[in-house]
């Protein structure tokens, strides 16, 4: 085996793990609840107005406003790409697990119930969270949105009446 075919298969090798490390897996089919064709909808023009080229951003900046506009009011769905990071008496915080999907940022009160039922009531669940491997979904009724820009880029911020978590139940 020669160089440069050893460096190509190398390359391919770190390719192909690299692709499994950005992505989270799929799950089971999904696209029949309507929250989750939102959240991909939204998925879909987030990276059309973050991409564009010199010119079509503002476009594409219109296009996603026009979208989150109509979202205001309906039941929107995340994937399940987010942890409990903080558990106290007064907040409790989700945030994304993985760097690919921090550009959505969700804000509401978080129903206690949903919290309860994800960590069947166990606080010592709660604070390890970190460890476990369990992810959960995000789902609740749209109030607001902004969009804005951090340490990670390009952001949207959804804001919810009540966020409602959901856990991933193995098939």
């Amino acid at each position: 085996m020669n160089q440069k075919t050893r460096i190509a298969a190398i390359t391919a090798i770190i390719l192909y793990v690299l692709t499994f490390l950005c992505y989270p897996a799929p799950g089971r089919d999904r696209a029949h609840d309507e929250g989750m064709k939102y959240y991909h909808t939204l998925e879909r023009l987030y990276i059309k107005w973050h991409d564009g080229l010199f010119g079509s951003r503002r476009y594409h900046e219109r296009i996603l406003r026009d979208f989150l506009n109509d979202l205001q009011g309906k039941n929107f769905r995340s994937d399940y790409n987010y942890i409990i990071d903080n558990d106290s008496s007064e907040k409790i915080i989700v945030k994304c697990r993985f760097s690919g999907y921090r550009w959505l940022k969700i804000h509401g009160p978080v129903d206690r119930e949903s919290v309860a039922v994800v960590t069947q009531g166990k606080r010592k669940t709660v604070v390890s969270w970190w460890r476990g491997t369990g992810l959960l979904a995000v789902s609740g009724r749209v109030v607001r949105y902004r969009l804005g820009r951090d340490r990670f880029g390009d952001t949207i911020s959804l804001y919810l009446e009540k966020i409602y978590l959901h856990l991933d139940s193995p098939e």
